[in-house]
């Protein structure tokens, strides 16, 4: 009786076996790439760059009417960080007055 074992393991056996492997696999890969390319060329790239302008426009829309707001915002916390910052340089005004204590 053969070893079957044996006979799948021998070199022999294993270069044809690779020998044939190999050239499905290579058949194989080459199909997945050209299927795979065509995917991504036409159906995702275009999908994307179509997203991706659309939400640039959004993005920009948005940033602009952010910044606006920010300007304002910033100019009236300037306001009233330049009316504090004058009282803390008088510091007179800011004394409580021993005599009257509810003098501010």
């Amino acid at each position: 009786m053969k070893n079957n074992k044996a006979n799948r393991m021998s070199p022999a056996n294993s270069k044809y076996v690779d020998a044939e492997f190999a050239a499905e696999n290579t058949a194989a890969d080459t199909g997945v790439a050209a299927r795979n390319a065509a995917a991504v060329t036409g159906g995702m790239a275009a999908t994307n760059a179509a997203a991706n302008k659309e939400f640039a426009a959004g993005n920009a829309f948005a940033d602009t009417e952010f910044a606006a707001g920010n300007e304002a915002a910033d100019t009236e916390f300037a306001v009233e960080s330049e009316g504090a910052a004058s009282a803390l340089n008088k510091p007179q005004a800011n004394r409580v007055s021993k005599r009257q204590p509810e003098q501010l």
